[in-house]
């Protein structure tokens, strides 16, 4: 069994109604909307509770930081999470990888056992969060395909998930079932 796993992918949008729909017609399950005021976000998860690799929607609805990466960068992708057995043990293994640690992860590493990380020539932020893993290997998005560090190429590497693929173009692939999805594709 993994010791760390692809959980969701997560893109901020502008509306999860309309990107859900989008998933709805491509045979994606989607989940329960929710709102979740502390964040400042309204949020559906797309996929089978079962599956990993689930899509998380994420819509700002009032002032924070889904907001402002909303207003700074557009729609797009906002963050992978990775779901990791022991996370002490997890971010040794990424101890000069190049990996930095945001500073959020002061907070919510002692609230709830997660980190984010970062670097600033890759556009994603990295959510690593202990829970168990359960024993399946079903996938939403199979793979997901980023655009490689020119400075660091073998970063995603350390990560250790196999889903993440780097490349050279700069748009974010999702592979669901059998079709390559580009993110600006979906968000159109």
């Amino acid at each position: 069994m993994e010791n760390q796993i692809l959980d969701h992918i997560a893109l901020v949008v502008k509306s999860v109604d309309k990107i859900a729909r989008k998933f709805g017609d491509l045979g994606c399950q989607i989940g329960e909307f929710q709102e979740f005021p502390n964040e400042g976000t309204r949020e559906v998860y797309i996929g089978d509770e079962n599956q990993f690799g689930k899509i998380l929607l994420m819509q700002p609805i009032s002032e924070g930081a889904y907001f402002s990466a909303l207003k700074k960068r557009g729609e797009g992708l906002h963050h992978i999470a990775i779901r990791v057995k022991k996370i002490e043990k997890y971010l040794e293994s990424l101890a000069g990888s190049g990996w930095n640690l945001h500073l959020k992860s002061l907070e919510t590493y002692q609230t709830g056992k997660t980190v984010w990380l970062t670097r600033l020539d890759v556009k994603t932020l990295i959510e690593v969060f202990e829970s168990e893993i359960p024993n399946t290997n079903e996938f939403l998005v199979s793979e997901i395909r980023l655009l490689n560090s020119p400075t660091k190429p073998r970063i995603f590497e350390s990560l250790k998930i196999s889903q993440i693929i780097p490349h050279n173009f700069d748009s974010v692939i999702l592979n669901i079932g059998r079709k390559s999805l580009s993110v600006s594709e979906i968000l159109e």
